[in-house]
């Protein structure tokens, strides 16, 4: 029926202006109009243009008001002429309403509130509110001012309507033709494929996607961004602590240790030593859950110190853990995105562009800055969304520039600024994918972080990471020729009354460690993700991603083993290439366990 009626109307006029007005005037769905008008532009037959228009729709509570009367005239019409006490009228109305009614009510100077005895000013009142309200369901147009103060109160919402203008299309006719999707055999054999008119491939047509837990080090923060390196913490206090720069396997350095100890009892470098106690050694040694990941970024940035400064842009995607009370919004633990630049001449100002442009290649827009205060950072920003379930802003992450105290006992220069930012993967997730309660999205028994982060790891590509010198780059050489790569991770090792699943924490290099018998294997190779022989660790998924990516730009080779025919991550550099210096000092230092 809406089809005859969209292709009828168009043989004898030259468009359908708008397709919401065509359906109510035929008396047909719109739902249904659109989805005939869809099909019939995919055939050509009509030429379709979207129609956008901003409406406004009444809230649960304007519903209310539109069918009992608006708070201030149930207040005014409660009050009789002679006045009332003000517990009659409180037990006359409801809580919510008494409140309202009687703010608006004064303010319209309708009534008169005494001591103890309200009483009106007026005699009689028109229920505006109520009026507009009623116009606003009516489809009926206000003006602009009437509708700034409804949303004010809350009472009614924008939302965004979407139908079409259509007029004829190339291949229009007064009725479609059915079209054969498929040539068959018995097409053939009776000669009758002459005839038939076949319907044409889309060749842009977007296919089922497919679904799948994608690692986190697939979202690239910045372009040429390097991937951290991460793991536990070993304190909880985020002051400047020396746990963020070594592991705790390793001895610390103790003129560092000396310059940390001292900004916290005493302070320097402009900071007034305001904290005003003893730094002990052993709480800084206590192994705790981390709160966040600024450990990661100050273990960098100490790295980073040690010779002779270069920009830099560094991100890391990792669990944390919170003592938090588990609700709608919140987790005891998540995952938390860092990412930091380091550079000359930076400002807040950058700080909020980086935010806006790696939210809005996720297709999130509306963000709000709120200051705020870390002890590491200063200025600092709490960064809100907009939650469209939830109907209010909802915060996402924190940022800010660190602190002098905090970056020049690490040996940084005087003039070099870091911005820095943590934010959160599971509830950005909820606001893209309208999910209203976080305990749905990522949990003991949920799977549905898998499939709905998945997707979201996908809006930034992996190759604006692997494709960058920075992540394969050697000291000298940052041009591209000098390109190395070496991977590392967990290896289990059966110790004497180990159980099955017990390994010893030893890291292995494996672009240096032999099987019996290998051999190079030549071509494109699939990585095997996870077996026995080697722990999976957390930064298995990037091997798959750069070891395809390097094997194809001739930096590497790949080798298995020759008994088990097992495809391993087993990498080293071809002949020509050096080790990049971050991976070749990290088979002596013990705190160096993963690497990518």
């Amino acid at each position: 029926m809406a089809e005859e009626a969209v292709l009828g109307y168009l043989e004898k006029n030259e468009e359908i202006s708008d397709s919401g007005k065509f359906a109510e005037e035929k008396g047909i769905n719109h739902d249904e109009i659109v989805n005939i008008i869809k099909s019939l532009n995919g055939f050509r037959l009509v030429d379709a243009q979207d129609i956008k228009k901003e409406r406004w729709v009444l809230t649960s509570e304007g519903d209310l008001y539109a069918k009992y009367g608006s708070p201030e005239v149930q207040l005014f019409s409660a009050v009789p002429p002679e006045g009332i006490t003000r517990e009659e009228l409180q037990e006359k109305l409801k809580a919510s309403i008494y409140k309202i009614g009687s703010t608006q009510a004064i303010k319209n100077k309708w009534i008169e509130m005494g001591k103890s005895q309200v009483s009106r000013k007026v005699q009689h009142v028109d229920d505006k509110v109520r009026s507009l309200l009623v116009q606003i369901q009516n489809g009926e147009v206000i003006s602009s001012e009437d509708i700034d103060a409804l949303k004010r109160r809350k009472l009614i919402s924008s939302q965004m309507w979407k139908g079409y203008s259509v007029k004829k299309g190339p291949k229009y006719a007064p009725k479609r033709k059915k079209v054969a999707t498929d040539l068959t055999r018995e097409n053939l054999q009776r000669g009758d494929w002459k005839e038939l008119e076949f319907k044409e491939y889309n060749f842009l047509a977007k296919g089922q996607p497919t679904e799948g837990l994608k690692r986190c080090q697939q979202i690239t923060l910045l372009k040429a961004a390097s991937g951290i390196l991460t793991h536990f913490s070993s304190h909880s206090n985020t002051l400047l602590v020396i746990h963020m720069i070594l592991s705790f396997e390793r001895r610390l350095p103790e003129d560092y240790v000396e310059r940390v100890k001292r900004v916290h009892e005493s302070g320097g470098y402009g900071s007034r030593g305001r904290y005003g106690y003893e730094w002990k050694r052993e709480e800084a040694n206590k192994n705790l859950l981390r709160t966040h990941t600024t450990a990661v970024s100050s273990r960098m940035l100490y790295a980073l110190a040690q010779g002779p400064f270069a920009p830099k842009r560094y991100y890391s995607i990792d669990r944390v853990f919170r003592n938090e009370a588990v609700d709608r919004t919140h987790l005891a633990e998540f995952h938390q995105i860092e990412g930091l630049i380091c550079d000359r001449g930076l400002t807040l100002g950058h700080l909020i562009g980086v935010l806006h442009d790696f939210f809005s290649r996720l297709g999130m827009s509306k963000l709000k800055f709120k200051p705020a205060y870390n002890p590491y950072t200063e200025p600092s920003m709490e960064i809100f969304s907009y939650h469209e379930g939830l109907q209010k802003w909802v915060e996402i992450g924190n940022s800010g520039m660190f602190r002098p105290e905090m970056l020049l006992p690490m040996g940084l220069p005087e003039d070099v600024q870091v911005i820095a930012w943590g934010l959160s993967l599971e509830r950005p997730t909820m606001i893209l994918y309208g999910i209203d309660n976080i305990r749905d999205l990522f949990g003991h028994k949920q799977l549905k972080m898998m499939n709905a982060a998945a997707s979201l790891y996908r809006r930034i590509s992996i190759r604006e990471l692997i494709a960058s010198p920075s992540v394969y780059s050697s000291a000298s050489d940052v041009s591209g020729e000098g390109l190395s790569l070496v991977f590392r991770r967990w290896a289990t090792k059966k110790t004497a009354g180990s159980t099955k699943n017990g390994r010893d924490s030893l890291p292995k290099n494996l672009g240096v460690k032999k099987f019996g018998g290998e051999r190079v294997i030549p071509g494109n190779i699939i990585v095997r993700q996870r077996g026995t022989r080697f722990h999976p660790g957390n930064y298995v998924g990037i091997g798959k991603d750069h070891t395809l990516y390097a094997l194809k730009e001739g930096c590497v080779k790949f080798e298995r083993h020759k008994l088990t025919g097992r495809k391993w991550v087993h990498v080293e550099p071809k002949e020509g290439y050096e080790i990049h210096p971050v991976y070749a000092s990290a088979g002596a230092a013990r705190e160096m366990k993963t690497a990518a």
